[in-house]
C-alpha cells in the first residue's frame, strides 16, 4: 500500500468519526430537551442547601450586565406575588462527575443565559415570568 493510500484512509476515517461523535452530541443534547416540562424546565440533580419550596435565582449579584438585570426584574416579579424566592451568584449539585445524562443535564441549564431558575429539583436558563409562574404552581409533582 502506498504513502497515499494511508493517508487518504486515514483522513476519510477521521472524518467519519468526527461527523459521527457530532452527530451523537446532537442525539445527547436533543435527549436534553425532550426531556423538558411544558415550561421548559428539566430535571436536575439535587442542589447542595437549595430549599425545595422556594424559586432559586442565579445570576451575579450586583452585575450591571442584562442576565443579572434579569434576574433582578424576574425576583421583582416573584417578591410581587408573594413567591419565595432565594437569589444566589453560586450554587453546587450532589451528582457524580462521571454521570454523563446528570452532567447532560446540568450543561445544558448552567451554561445557558443568566438567570438560570430552579423550582422544585427542575432548571431553566433564561426563562420568561410566565415560564416560571407555570413551573412553579404546577411543578409540585416532580
Amino acid at each position: 500500500m502506498n504513502t497515499k493510500a494511508v493517508i487518504a484512509a486515514l483522513v476519510i476515517a477521521g472524518a467519519g468519526y468526527h461527523f459521527w461523535s457530532q452527530h451523537q452530541e446532537a442525539n445527547q443534547q436533543q435527549a436534553v430537551l425532550d426531556s423538558a416540562d411544558a415550561s421548559g424546565f428539566i430535571a436536575l440533580p439535587p442542589a447542595a442547601g437549595v430549599d425545595p419550596d422556594k424559586v432559586l435565582i442565579l445570576a451575579a449579584p450586583n452585575c450591571p450586565k442584562a442576565g443579572a438585570q434579569r434576574a433582578a426584574a424576574l425576583a421583582e416579579a416573584l417578591a410581587a406575588r408573594g413567591i419565595p424566592f432565594v437569589q444566589s451568584g453560586h450554587i453546587s449539585f450532589k451528582a457524580s462527575p462521571d454521570h454523563i445524562p446528570d452532567r447532560k443535564r446540568m450543561d445544558s441549564v448552567m451554561l445557558g443565559p443568566t438567570p438560570v431558575v430552579l423550582i422544585h429539583g427542575r432548571g431553566r436558563a433564561n426563562p420568561s415570568l410566565e415560564d416560571v409562574l407555570a413551573e412553579y404552581s404546577g411543578g409540585n409533582d416532580v
